[in-house]
């Protein structure tokens, strides 16, 4: 019984470490491309001024 009990804590565990390691990724990228699609509208609004 206790052998089971601490599979399943121990499983457990690993299914929210895998969850927070999923739901970080998914942060990271999102503020990647954030970051990335503004700094380009940016340098995109720069160059089109500077082209005028």
């Amino acid at each position: 019984m206790n052998v089971k009990n601490g599979k399943l804590a121990n499983c457990l565990a690993m299914k929210t470490e895998f969850v927070i390691k999923v739901m970080l990724v998914n942060w990271v990228v999102n503020a990647d491309f954030y970051l990335l699609a503004s700094y380009s509208l940016s340098v995109y609004m720069n160059y089109n001024i500077n082209l005028r």
